[in-house]
């Protein structure tokens, strides 16, 4: 285990160590949870990675005017969606 490791290992243990008692259950329910959900988002990219490494040139033998219909589309739904973001932000104002 690297020096940095240790060091933050260490303050985490330092502040658990200052937490009331009566708050350990919700600490640790949050590290438990938050660590799942860590384990669930990297299984989740292994999976993503084979399912997108399975894609790569499927868009090889596209016809050429398709491919730039569908790159002018792409860029089209991109530009309505951030649009729409940004009048939802402005109109929270």
């Amino acid at each position: 285990m690297n020096a940095d490791l240790v060091s933050i290992r260490a303050k985490v243990i330092e502040e658990v160590n200052l937490l009331p008692r009566e708050r350990l259950p919700d600490l640790y329910t949050l590290i438990h949870y938050f660590r799942l959900g860590l384990e669930q988002s990297h299984k989740a990219g292994q999976g993503n990675i084979a399912q997108i490494l399975a894609l790569a040139g499927s868009w090889q033998e596209m016809p050429e005017p398709e491919f730039n219909a569908l790159l002018e589309e792409i860029g089209q739904r991109r530009q309505s969606a951030f649009q729409q973001r940004r009048n939802d932000e402005a109109s929270i104002d």
